[in-house]
């Protein structure tokens, strides 16, 4: 049904725009809704793709009722997982027998899609297990009283699994090691269950880890929560993945980490996270000399005193703090590189006040860049480049013009 958009290199974008799902070659046009016409589900996002062992290409979704941000973030909600296969257009839906709870998500997929890590909200915390697809077991990764893990991202080799971990505000949460702080990074190895922290500090809110395309080392966020209690900002760490060390490689918050954009009436956010170029990723020509020699990760760095379109008012409700005031915007954010061993950048967009770009996808083969671009009050614009920023173009502002933001690659 929708195999003419992937083009001649096998490939298509994909992004989210408010709650519905779009499809588009990576060259200007108008959109496809990705209709699957589920009566009732009314938001979907995308999960991960694999491909099974007979050769199929399919992805994950996931869809759930409109509801308000209060029952989704404690898993007030039934969350339904189904697979799409680009072939056939076969939508069916998975885990509907012996899950462990309704709010249940797939984050990862082993074994040509026989196994999955998946997630699940179980009396306040939000645990992970490794999933029998077809027989619909759960093998617990995370157990009771070890607190509330997501983002949780598989090693390159299906061996390791990383995450990040809190208090759950709804559950009692045993004290351990591996969770010296709210937001600690945690990686455990899948066959032995051996556990290793590798980020966890008072005052310092970790999150997002992100392997590098060797499986050594990981990169993630570091927001300084106690003075930026809205999380506006972070610096990036790199820290290699058996604990052994931890190099903060930005500097004064640089880093956009909360995003917000939107009119008044359609807003948009989330967690904006590095994210490591891929193996064989196209090295810009001017770039420094041995720029990127072991490995490049992204930077959404802001203008000095930038401000977003909203303020923190932390008298709010939970999840309800952030107030639009527009009008009260500064600044903006530019995209980078980063060398995590040098610390040598290179701009892929140039800053311009009241201009935030952010939340950079690269492709597979890493010659293309997907990324979001926002006005204060005004929708996300979906927008793509070459690998060293050069042919900047418009993609999408998303349906009934209420944005375009987590733009994607998809493979055929």
């Amino acid at each position: 049904m929708y195999k003419t958009i992937f083009g001649k290199h096998g490939r298509a974008v994909a992004f989210w725009s408010y709650g519905k799902l779009g499809l588009m070659t990576e060259e200007e046009g108008d959109p496809q809704l990705f209709d699957l016409n589920v009566p009732g589900e009314t938001e979907w996002q995308f999960g991960p793709e694999y491909r099974e062992v007979a050769g199929q290409r399919k992805i994950i979704l996931h869809s759930h009722r409109k509801t308000a941000m209060k029952d989704l973030v404690i898993g007030n909600l039934t969350r339904r997982i189904w697979t799409y296969d680009w072939e056939s257009a076969e939508l069916r839906e998975i885990f509907t027998g012996r899950r462990p709870a309704d709010w249940m998500g797939v984050t990862e997929f082993l074994d040509g899609g026989s196994r999955a890590v998946v997630n699940a909200i179980i009396d306040g915390e939000q645990r992970l297990f490794l999933a029998d697809v077809e027989h619909e077991t759960y093998d617990p990764i995370t157990l009771p009283g070890w607190g509330f893990h997501y983002c949780e991202s598989l090693s390159p080799d299906q061996k390791r699994i990383a995450w990040h971990v809190t208090h759950s505000k709804f559950a009692s949460i045993e004290t351990n090691p591996y969770m010296p702080s709210a937001y600690s990074i945690n990686v455990m190895n899948l066959a032995t269950r051996e556990r290793a922290l590798i980020a966890g500090k008072a005052g310092h809110l970790y999150f997002g880890p992100q392997w590098s395309p060797d499986g050594r080392r990981l990169t993630f966020l570091d927001c300084h929560s106690a003075e930026d209690p809205a999380h506006f900002w972070a610096d990036i760490c790199v820290a290699e993945a058996d604990g052994s060390s931890l190099r903060v490689i930005t500097t004064g918050q640089s880093h956009w980490f909360a995003t917000s954009y939107g009119h008044a009436h359609a807003r948009g956010g989330g967690s904006n996270i590095t994210a490591w170029a891929p193996a064989g990723f196209a090295i810009p020509t001017d770039a420094p000399k041995g720029f990127g020699d072991h490995g490049l990760v992204s930077h959404t760095c802001r203008l000095p005193g930038s401000h977003p379109d909203v303020t923190y008012d932390n008298t709010r409700p939970d999840h309800e703090e952030f107030v639009f005031k527009p009008d009260d915007a500064r600044g903006g954010t530019h995209l980078r590189l980063l060398d995590p061993d040098t610390a040598a950048v290179y701009d892929l967009t140039p800053p311009e006040e009241g201009r935030w770009d952010f939340r950079l996808s690269f492709s597979p083969a890493g010659d293309r860049i997907l990324f979001s671009r926002a006005r204060p009050g005004a929708p996300a614009e979906l927008w793509i480049m070459d690998a060293d920023g050069s042919n900047p173009g418009f993609l999408t502002r998303g349906f009934e013009d209420k944005g375009a933001d987590f733009g994607r690659w998809l493979t055929f």
